[in-house]
């Protein structure tokens, strides 16, 4: 998947998977199709995935849905998932693949909140603006850059500066900001000058500027970074986790993964460690599991190379053996992985299911 011109991007927790991502090499087989009566499956079960040149979706087990039509694409969201189609551009399908809406844009975004971003025009000189799910320009293509619509505004970039708006297209937050990212529990991460803060709905910094970078609030704690360590503020400002860490993910089920010499382990909300610091590379934790490497090479910015991946619940017990080339997260009792070169995905007492070929 691309990284899109014109898309306002914030630094977040690395996904290596989301879902089952697998990438077939041509010439080779590919997953066997789901049949017409298996066909009324949940979208969101849906993931890309790249066969050859071309881009499909194939369901959790890996089985081909949607056939590798498209140049490119993105997750299901909100049951559309925007393709790309060649020349014509990019457009939304439905589960069974059918388009919704045409391809006509020259970029496009994921549905949030009932609306998408979509660009008409080249990268460097076209505009966005945002449709609904009939395809109804409703915001008009005005702004160099989007974000995604989250609790009812959507950051844009206007004039050099960087604002927020509403559904109507009117400006909640006027463009004054250096940079800023998408709503998350009640704030948004906002630069002015090398300084970051957060702000609210209001446009008010809560949060000064004055840290060299943050993280998304999640479970009522942001993760920010002064003086090259991190540690975590809560939604008033206080900071309650002393910036004592090399590295930092956000809160997910109550723990957050942190990095102290280039060894991770997870801390609870008091700042504790929950889980002491043993592991070269972690995930967040997602359905109860976090998956944890062992035997990687890593470096100084957080950056590692090898191992093998395993997964720990929250007492840090390993619930499967580190022996994954690479993983996803957990959800739903599955989780994509790699094994020995093969893609498939693997249920929580162990069963490796392959993804199957035709």
């Amino acid at each position: 998947m691309r990284r899109h011109q014109g898309v306002i991007l914030c630094w977040c927790v690395p996904i290596v998977l989301t879902g089952l991502v697998s990438v077939v090499s041509d010439g080779a087989t590919a997953e066997f199709p789901v049949t017409p009566e298996e066909r009324s499956v949940d979208p969101d079960e849906l993931s890309p995935v790249s066969i050859g040149e071309d881009w499909g979706f194939a369901d959790r087990m890996g089985r081909l849905v949607i056939e590798p039509n498209f140049g490119e694409a993105y997750d299901f969201t909100e049951g559309l998932a925007a393709v790309e189609a060649g020349p014509r551009g990019w457009g939304y399908i439905d589960v069974t693949g059918a388009y919704v809406i045409q391809p006509q844009y020259a970029d496009a975004h994921p549905f949030s909140e009932s609306l998408a971003g979509v660009r008409f025009g080249d990268w460097k000189t076209g505009k966005w603006g945002f449709v609904d799910r009939t395809g109804a320009l409703v915001i008009d293509t005005q702004f160099s850059e989007v974000g995604d619509f989250s609790e009812g505004l959507a950051v844009v970039k206007s004039g050099g500066k960087y604002g927020f708006v509403d559904k109507t297209g009117e400006f909640r937050i006027l463009p004054r900001l250096d940079y800023a990212c998408d709503f998350a529990d009640g704030r948004a991460k906002a630069r002015q000058g090398s300084k970051w803060g957060y702000i609210d709905s209001t446009g008010s910094f809560v949060i000064a500027p004055q840290s060299d970078f943050e993280q998304d609030f999640s479970g009522g704690f942001g993760a920010v970074k002064l003086q090259g360590k991190w540690g975590y503020v809560r939604r008033d400002g206080q900071h309650v986790i002393k910036c004592d860490f090399d590295a930092a993910y956000q809160f997910s089920e109550g723990l957050a993964a942190v990095r102290k010499f280039r060894k991770w382990g997870f801390i609870d909300t008091s700042g504790n460690y929950a889980i002491p610091p043993r592991f070269d590379v972690v995930r967040p934790f997602s359905d109860s599991l976090a998956a944890v490497n062992v035997g990687a090479q890593t470096y100084k910015d957080a950056g590692y190379n090898g191992g093998k991946w395993g997964f720990i619940d929250h007492k840090g017990r390993l619930v499967l053996e580190p022996m994954f080339d690479e993983v996803g997260d957990f959800d739903k009792g599955l989780a994509s992985v790699f094994l020995n070169g093969k893609s498939g995905v693997v249920d929580k007492t162990g069963r490796f299911f392959p993804v199957p070929k035709r």
